[in-house]
């Protein structure tokens, strides 16, 4: 056998029949036969490395909670035994991911030519709340390495999730049950959790309206007595989203002062 320079094999085969007891010479008949071979034929397949090809969701765009969002992983999970997917999400601050179990769907796992490997693709699907905003989903490959970087990740970047407006109460400073006539300032305050950040509209009794989250009161009189509203709202994908609570205040009549008079008799 030799190997030519131009990355042949010359193979020579000998084989050899049986003697004839008919042949008088008794004879072997001898022959030679030879052949060529493509030398990248005989190299073992080489074995990539695991390929985290995609990781995506859908919808993407104007997420809100309590809607549905579907991740789709791709990807080389190796040969056998191959690889699975874990899925991990971070929200917040925290150091460590969240593990996944449920919501997850094998789609196909397929045989990936010439390679021996195979590729995965499986979907997750996510009902969104407000505190996954900001949450970053990671998808990986575990085979060798079982950690939540296992043996190749990719991670989406930060998602927004939007919110409507939600105000847990009024505030008023000072907080009485009554309010006396005079130099007094009054500050009510609303404030809303939402995602985008609310604006603020205020309803005061005669129907009048100002923007902003406090609303300040100067000179107290009776003609403050009343109802005020605190509208919340906030806005995305073209759509408003609103929430509001009110607040009944109630200024009462500045007590009289009487005039006394001491006399001192010595």
């Amino acid at each position: 056998m030799r190997v030519g320079v131009n990355g042949w094999m010359d193979v020579g085969l000998l084989y050899s029949k049986k003697p004839n007891p008919d042949d008088e010479s008794l004879q072997s008949l001898m022959f030679v036969f030879y052949t060529y071979l493509d030398i990248d034929e005989l190299k073992s397949p080489t074995i990539p490395t695991f390929e985290l090809q995609s990781l995506i969701y859908t919808p993407s765009t104007n997420l809100a909670e309590n809607q549905n969002v579907i991740f789709t992983c791709i990807g080389n999970v190796g040969r056998e035994p191959q690889g699975n997917f874990s899925w991990y999400k971070y929200v917040g601050s925290q150091p460590s991911g969240m593990v996944i179990t449920n919501g997850i769907n094998p789609v196909s796992l397929t045989t990936v030519s010439g390679s021996c490997t195979y590729m995965r693709t499986e979907k997750l699907t996510l009902n969104l709340t407000k505190e996954d905003n900001q949450m970053v989903i990671r998808c990986t490959v575990q085979q060798t390495t079982i950690s939540e970087a296992g043996d190749r990740y990719i991670q989406t970047d930060r998602i927004t999730v939007n919110y409507s407006p939600k105000i847990n109460s009024i505030l008023a400073d000072p907080n009485l049950p009554t309010y006396s006539e005079g130099p007094v300032q009054l500050m009510l305050i609303c404030k809303a959790d939402s995602n985008p950040l609310s604006n603020y509209v205020w309803t005061r009794p005669d129907g009048s309206k100002q923007t902003g989250y406090q609303l300040r009161l100067r000179l107290l009189t009776t003609n403050h007595t009343g109802r005020y509203t605190c509208l919340a709202y906030a806005e995305w994908g073209g759509q408003n989203y609103t929430a509001k609570t009110n607040v009944d205040i109630e200024v009462g009549k500045a007590k009289e002062r009487k005039e006394m008079t001491l006399i001192c008799i010595i």
